[in-house]
């Protein structure tokens, strides 16, 4: 009467037989009675034969349906497309390269160099720079970015700020550690003496740049330099529940601060080597330490701006061991910022987009004038040509 296959039903013959003898012998019998069949015999067998049976028939439609006669869609894959968007790319990054441009043109840097033996240097402003004017200080060459350096900090400042970390002290945990290491620096030494820990303690906090600057007119007159509110502002939600602020002691100032700047801090209970707001602002600024070997960090601000005339750069502070470590020669850059950012910023970033504008234009240009593409033409024809017809 009819097959069942064993892979499709998995019964024992003496269910099946009963089954085929209620079919009469002779009489027809069509899907809809097989299917009623194997539904007797085990019903999630049918299911899963129909849906077979379903996918099977969908599949084979998908493989046998026959290519569409609309071939707009395909204009997207020849190179007239191609050379739009090229186009529209170019034009784009130009665009920003051009804004960016004229951006760090607008944007106006005064570079000073100074060494070791330097006391003061000179400039002449030849515009005036609105305010707010940024004072920044560079160090070229130093290799704040190894791994070692970095991991170098006082676990006490940073316990509540990082779930897992791999900062120790280790060589730099005692007054003895870091004295030996800038001995000839009088601005550090001053500030270490009188403690009896070293904390902040690590590396990093030893190497604090602590150079001093003071900006006058060529009459004398001097610029105000501020030096509050350096570092980030999500810095302070990291120091503010580890560093306890204090008045300082009497006669425990470090040369480094002045009388009207008595502030001192406190770590675990421990009275930290830092003395003044603008040195814990500036070790602030500089505990972020740069992913390059190449140091740029904000010293100051001037807010009123700065008139065009000649300047007297001092340097109460001039500390002689960065030309032991390898800085043979520091910079003071005194310029502006604007949304973008500053003048080598917008530079860089404009010259980037310049770069990518030229190629995707050269791009534009092979698509449009390359011979070995067909043309549009030419394509219809081969489509035309490889079409089956469906009677045939």
């Amino acid at each position: 009467k009819m097959f069942i296959h064993p892979r499709i039903v998995q019964v024992a013959p003496s269910r099946i037989a009963p089954t085929l003898e209620s079919i009469p012998d002779g009489e027809e019998t069509s899907c809809e009675a097989y299917a009623g069949l194997h539904r007797s015999v085990s019903s999630k067998a049918s299911k899963a034969l129909v849906c077979c049976s379903h996918f099977r028939q969908r599949w084979e439609q998908i493989k046998q349906q026959e290519e569409s006669r609309n071939s707009i869609h395909l204009w997207f894959y020849r190179t007239p497309p191609h050379a739009c968007l090229s186009g529209v790319c170019a034009l784009i990054f130009g665009i920003l390269a051009y804004i960016l441009l004229l951006y760090a043109s607008m944007t106006h840097e005064i570079r000073v160099s100074y060494g070791s033996s330097d006391v003061s240097k000179e400039f002449v402003l030849e515009s005036d720079l609105p305010g707010p004017v940024m004072v920044w200080y560079e160090l070229p060459g130093l290799m704040l970015n190894r791994r070692e350096f970095i991991d170098s900090r006082d676990t006490g400042v940073y316990r509540h700020a990082l779930v897992y970390s791999t900062y120790s002290c280790s060589g730099a945990s005692t007054v003895g550690d870091v004295l030996w290491r800038r001995e000839g620096d009088k601005a550090f030494v001053s500030l270490v003496e009188g403690v009896d820990h070293f904390r902040p303690c690590g590396h990093v906090s030893m190497s604090l740049f602590l150079d001093k600057y003071r900006l006058f007119l060529a009459g004398g007159a001097e610029v105000s330099l501020e030096e509050s509110d350096l570092a980030l502002p999500t810095d302070e939600d990291i120091y503010r529940d580890q560093i306890d602020a204090l008045q300082c002691p009497q006669g425990s100032l470090g040369g480094n601060s002045s009388s009207s700047d008595s502030q001192c801090y406190k770590i675990d209970g421990q009275l930290s080597w830092i003395r003044g707001r603008t040195t814990y602002e500036h070790w602030k600024v500089w505990l972020r330490t740069p992913v390059s070997p190449y140091v740029r960090n904000l010293w100051a601000r001037v807010p009123g701006g700065l008139q065009a005339g000649r300047y007297n750069l001092t340097l109460p502070v001039n500390s002689p061991i960065w030309a032991e470590w390898g800085v043979t020669q520091k910079t003071v850059v005194i310029g502006q910022v604007n949304d973008l950012g500053s003048t080598g910023a917008c530079y860089t970033l404009g010259m980037v987009c310049a770069s990518i504008a030229l190629a995707e234009f050269m791009m534009a240009f092979v698509l449009l004038n390359a011979p070995w593409w067909p043309s549009w033409k030419q394509w219809s024809q081969r489509r035309a040509q490889n079409r089956v017809s469906p009677t045939e």
